[in-house]
């Protein structure tokens, strides 16, 4: 097959017009004569024409049969996306199963390759398949690539595609405790959206806060809530329980404590119309952890209540709870609250087995279940155990406030036993000093 018909082939498959292959010195007319046989294709057009169709097979996920050899066999930037392109080509499903090994070997063989604009896609692909292996370091870092250098490229055709790699990062970072990145990409997005005439994503603002809130820019995500629900009603039941409770949070977080109890307490009393165990999981673990936390006088009846829908749903909700860990915690911050401090030593203990069966990564939500354990482990003189958490913590790999976390808890331990002989605990304080 000559390069004009693999040309209108690749088109047609695509579902593109003749003027979609425009690009600078190749007008429409000359696509035409190209298909027709009437021109000649020469080195220079084959380069922009190979890229612009696989780059729109890409973004399309549909492969095609494109090769301009020998044209081009001589030329390295051809070569270069030919190969990415060609390892690119077999995962372009989601469905498509990619071994991490895999996946790393096809980053690693064309990152620093001529691949054009297919960039976007190796870091993007990449990064959702390390995602699916459970290997977030990588899919933070590579979709994070991925995004960074679509942004600066967004068009029309290209903005579905950028929602599912945003989708990915969106998860990865909330994951990871990361917030700022994600605020930075949605501003992009709706100056694009809102210069394009085109309708912001569903939920934009409420997302947002959120990540502003896993950034500790309190008032910020009560601003975004607030702007939420002039633009666009939050009119689904189990959508508006899920404001309720990121409202609540953003709430005690700024002091209007008196607030915040109410809206949990119509949360709990309206209980049976929450669908997912995780929704009335998370409502009574955000009511101990603050009222513990800030200390909130005269609501023993709600910690009673949340205590005791706790302990049914870790008893009777084994499979579906999803983070069994921070219900454990929870209970343990109220037994120790209580006074009960055995009994909270013994659910502080079975949140770190549960984060450790859930096979989690030790981030910073690891360093906050130790700092919610360490007054129970310290006043029982369970220093041991603090000091195997944390060694459990790979520091060299920690961001900023991760280790300032890190720091002010063993910093406390060290206050609590400055006596102590420990070759661990030096293990661990010489990894601060050397972070």
């Amino acid at each position: 097959m000559n390069y004009g018909d693999q040309i209108k082939q690749a088109r047609i498959q695509l579902g593109l017009l003749q003027k979609d292959l425009i690009d600078s010195g190749i007008s429409r007319v000359h696509i035409t004569d190209l298909e027709s046989g009437k021109s000649n294709l020469v080195k220079v057009k084959a380069i922009k024409i190979y890229e612009k169709l696989t780059y729109y097979s890409l973004v399309k996920r549909i492969p095609i049969q494109l090769t301009f050899d020998p044209l081009l066999s001589d030329n390295e930037t051809y070569q270069d996306m030919k190969a990415c392109y060609r390892d690119l080509c077999p995962y372009l499903t989601k469905d498509q199963y990619i071994s991490n090994y895999d996946n790393c070997r096809i980053y690693s063989h064309h990152i620093n390759k001529k691949i054009g604009s297919m960039i976007f896609f190796l870091l993007s692909l990449t990064g959702s398949k390390a995602l699916e292996n459970d290997d977030k370091q990588l899919a933070y870092k590579n979709l994070k690539g991925a995004l960074i250098s679509m942004q600066y490229h967004l068009k029309e055709d290209i903005i579905d595609y950028f929602d599912d790699i945003f989708y990915d990062f969106k998860k990865v970072c909330y994951h990871l405790s990361i917030g700022e990145e994600v605020i930075s990409i949605y501003m992009h997005l709706n100056n694009f959206l809102l210069t394009h005439d085109m309708p912001l994503r569903r939920y934009t603002y409420f997302n947002m806060a959120l990540f502003e809130k896993i950034s500790h820019n309190y008032q910020q995500a009560l601003d975004y809530l607030n702007k939420q629900i002039t633009t666009e009603p939050i009119i689904s039941l189990q959508d508006n329980i899920d404001y309720q409770i990121t409202r609540a949070a953003i709430l005690m977080h700024l002091g209007h404590y008196a607030d915040a109890i109410n809206i949990y307490a119509l949360l709990l009393s309206d209980r049976d119309k929450m669908d997912e165990v995780d929704q009335l999981s998370i409502v009574c673990s955000n009511i101990i952890h603050f009222i513990v936390k800030f200390d909130i006088q005269h609501q023993e009846s709600l910690l009673s209540i949340s205590r005791s829908i706790l302990e049914e749903s870790l008893e009777t909700n084994k499979k579906q709870l999803s983070d069994r860990y921070k219900a454990y915690s929870n209970l343990g911050q109220v037994a120790f609250y209580e006074g009960k401090y055995t009994q909270a030593c013994r659910y502080f203990t079975q949140a770190f087995q549960s984060y450790d069966h859930q096979n989690l990564t030790y981030t910073i939500d690891y360093l906050t279940l130790i700092e919610e354990a360490l007054p129970c482990f310290l006043e029982n003189d369970q220093v041991t155990q603090i000091i195997s958490y944390l060694s459990q913590y790979k520091m060299q790999e920690a961001k900023d406030k991760e280790k300032l976390l890190y720091t002010s808890i063993l910093t406390k331990v060290i206050y609590k036993y400055s006596g102590i002989q420990s070759a661990d605990l030096d293990l661990l304080l010489k990894q601060v000093v050397s972070s």
